[in-house]
C-alpha cells in the first residue's frame, strides 16, 4: 500500500507573488549572476534613492541658498561644520537650541572634512555631501555582503537591499543636503557587523558613536546581532565570550573619551527645554500628535513586523532578548526626545537586519516559496507607501505625493513640504 505524502499547501497570495518573482527571473538573473553583481545592485539602489528623494543641490549654490526659506538654518550648520573641521575639539559658542550646539562630540564628519583640499564654504560642504554619497555606496555594498554572507542567496540579499532603498535609512545618504551626516554612522555600524577582527569592530563602533550619539543604541543592536549570529546553538547558555569584548569595550572607551574631552577641553552637549533635547519631548506637545504617528509608522513601514517579530522568536533566550529590547526601547525613547523623529528612528536599522536574519534561519527548512516571496511582498507593499522625513511638526515626503494627499495632510494640523 502506497503512502501519500501531502506537501503543505501554498497560500494563494504567495503563489501569485512567486509567479511575479518568476516572471522577473530573466531580468534579475541577468544582474545577480554577474561577478560584480553587488556593484550593479548598489548602483541601482543609489540611483533609485537619488531620484525619489530629490536632493536639493541648490543648497550648495550661493545665489540659490540666499533665496532658500531655510537659508539661516543651512548657513548656520554649514559654518559650524566648517569651523569644527578647522578646530575639531574647540567648544563653539552658538545658540543652545540650534543643531550646531549638538556637534561637540560628533567630530568624525569634521575630521573627514578637515582633509578635503577646499577652502570656500559651499564647495567644502558639497564635498562633505559627496562623502555622504560615497558612504551610501559603501553601505549598500556592505549590506549585500552581510546578507549574502549568512544566506548564500543573491536574490535574498538583493531584496533586502531594495527594501532598504525605499526606507529613510537608505535615502538619508543622498537626500541629506543639510549635512546631518547620519549615513556615516549607519555605515560604520554596518562595518562592525561585517568584520570579525576585534580591533576593526571597536574602531568602527567608536567612529559611529562619535558621528552621532544615537548610534550607541545601534551599538546595542549590533551586539545583539553579533550574539545571535555567532553563538553556537549547541551552547546556548554561554553568556559572554571573548568575541563580545569589542562591543562592551566600545561603550566604556566612548564614555571615557567623552568625559576626558568634556573635563579638559570644555566640550559639552546642551540639554533641557530650550535645547530641543528633553525626555519624551514629542509626547508633551499636542502639535506633534499626527507627526508622531506618521513618523513612527512610516520609519520602517511594514518592516516593523521584522523588528517586532524577534521579540517572540528570541523569547527563549533572555540575554539576547534583553540586549535586543534595550536597543529598540533606547532608540524609540531617544527619537521621541528630540525634534528629528525620522533620523533618530533610522538608527534602529540593525533591528531590521536581525529580523531578516531570523526569518532566513526560520525558513531554511521550510518550502522554498516562504522566503524570497515574503521579502518581495514586503518590498512591493513598502514601495506603495510614501517615505517621509519628520522634523518637528514638518513632514517632507520622499518623493512628493499628489496635491490631494497634501491637502489632507495639512488639514491634519501640520505642515507638508514638497
Amino acid at each position: 500500500m502506497k503512502t501519500i505524502v501531502r506537501l503543505p499547501k501554498e497560500p494563494q497570495i504567495l503563489s501569485l507573488i512567486r509567479k511575479w518573482v518568476a516572471s522577473l527571473g530573466p531580468v534579475i538573473t541577468l544582474v545577480i549572476e554577474r561577478d560584480s553583481w553587488k556593484f550593479y545592485i548598489t548602483a541601482l539602489c543609489a540611483l533609485y534613492c537619488i531620484i525619489t528623494s530629490m536632493p536639493n543641490y541648490l543648497n550648495f549654490s550661493e545665489e540659490a541658498l540666499k533665496r532658500s526659506p531655510y537659508h539661516e538654518l543651512l548657513l548656520e550648520n554649514y559654518q559650524a561644520l566648517d569651523q569644527q573641521s578647522k578646530v575639531p575639539f574647540q567648544p563653539q559658542h552658538v545658540e543652545t537650541s540650534s543643531h550646531s550646539s549638538k556637534l561637540a562630540f560628533r567630530f568624525i564628519p569634521a575630521l573627514l572634512l578637515h582633509y578635503v583640499p577646499v577652502t570656500d564654504l559651499l564647495p567644502k560642504m558639497l564635498s562633505l555631501y559627496l562623502i555622504n554619497n560615497l558612504f551610501g555606496l559603501l553601505f549598500f555594498i556592505s549590506l549585500l555582503s552581510l546578507v549574502f554572507k549568512f544566506s548564500n542567496d543573491k536574490l535574498f540579499a538583493t531584496l533586502v537591499a531594495c527594501n532598504f532603498s525605499i526606507l529613510y535609512t537608505g535615502k538619508s545618504f543622498f537626500h541629506d543636503t543639510y549635512l546631518w551626516n547620519d549615513g556615516i554612522a549607519f555605515t560604520f555600524i554596518l562595518f562592525s557587523l561585517l568584520s570579525r577582527n576585534a580591533m576593526v569592530v571597536l574602531v568602527c563602533l567608536l567612529a559611529a558613536y562619535f558621528t552621532d550619539e544615537r548610534a550607541l543604541f545601534s551599538g546595542l543592536l549590533a551586539f545583539a546581532f553579533h550574539k545571535i549570529v555567532t553563538t553556537d546553538s549547541k551552547k546556548p547558555d554561554t553568556l559572554l565570550t571573548t568575541s563580545d569584548l569589542p562591543f562592551i569595550l566600545s561603550f566604556i572607551v566612548y564614555f571615557t573619551i567623552r568625559f576626558l574631552l568634556g573635563h579638559f577641553l570644555g566640550l559639552k552637549t546642551p540639554s533641557g527645554n530650550h535645547s530641543g533635547v528633553l525626555p519624551f519631548l514629542r509626547l508633551m506637545d499636542d502639535r506633534f500628535i499626527w507627526t508622531n504617528v506618521l513618523g513612527f509608522l512610516l520609519a520602517y513601514k511594514l518592516g516593523w513586523f521584522f523588528i517586532l517579530a524577534p521579540i517572540w522568536w528570541l523569547r527563549n533566550n533572555r540575554l539576547f532578548l534583553a540586549i535586543y529590547c534595550s536597543g529598540i526601547v533606547g532608540i524609540i525613547a531617544a527619537s521621541f526626545s528630540v525634534g528629528d523623529l525620522s533620523r533618530s528612528l533610522a538608527y534602529g536599522f540593525v533591528a531590521l537586519l536581525i529580523g531578516v536574519y531570523l526569518l532566513y534561519k526560520k525558513s531554511t527548512d521550510k518550502p522554498h516559496w516562504q522566503r524570497n516571496p515574503t521579502l518581495f511582498m514586503l518590498f512591493m507593499l513598502n514601495f506603495l507607501v510614501p517615505t517621509i522625513s519628520v522634523v518637528g511638526t514638518t513632514i517632507k515626503f520622499l518623493p512628493p505625493v499628489n496635491k490631494l494627499f497634501a491637502i489632507v495632510v495639512e488639514k491634519g494640523g501640520f505642515i507638508a513640504t514638497f
